[in-house]
């Protein structure tokens, strides 16, 4: 690939909600980000982290309502070369107005991926993407995948 077509080639986007907006796991949500809570002992965020690698995401977008430090703190541990953009607001009470955040700031202009913080998944993320106009029309891309129970 030719040196110009790299600069003008956009980064593929993928905006994370890092929050299920309800209380259902109170009290250990407090404590814990739920992107970080563990499943198998390892953060449920390297799932989602893998699912995006493999569909050549390299921008991520994280919303969550709370734990800036600690999710910061993760990624920079973990995932140095990530590039990423973290909201945090304690305004966010549903995926609406994370989506609204993130289109504010107008850091997404061509097709991204949607995924809720626990999804987790092994279908072609790619195949998912959406366009922002697409996004505003239909408003909310819910993704409901069945959790694995156990490794057997």
């Amino acid at each position: 690939m030719s040196k110009g077509k790299k600069e003008i080639e956009e980064k593929r986007k993928a905006v994370i909600i890092g929050e299920t907006f309800t209380r259902l796991l109170n009290p250990i949500s407090n404590e814990i980000p739920e992107l970080l809570l563990p499943l198998c002992g390892i953060p449920i965020i390297e799932y989602i982290i893998d699912s995006l690698a493999s569909c050549a995401i390299n921008e991520i977008i994280i919303c969550a309502k709370y734990h800036r430090d600690k999710l910061e703190k993760y990624i920079k541990k973990y995932h140095k070369s990530l590039h990423y953009i973290l909201y945090i607001s304690e305004d966010f009470n549903s995926v609406g107005d994370c989506l609204r955040k993130v289109n504010s700031e107008k850091i997404i202009s061509s097709d991204f991926i949607l995924i809720r913080g626990l999804t987790i998944t092994n279908i072609d993320l790619e195949k998912l993407s959406i366009t922002l106009n697409e996004m505003v029309i239909s408003y909310f891309l819910f993704l409901f995948f069945r959790i694995l129970k156990d490794k057997n």
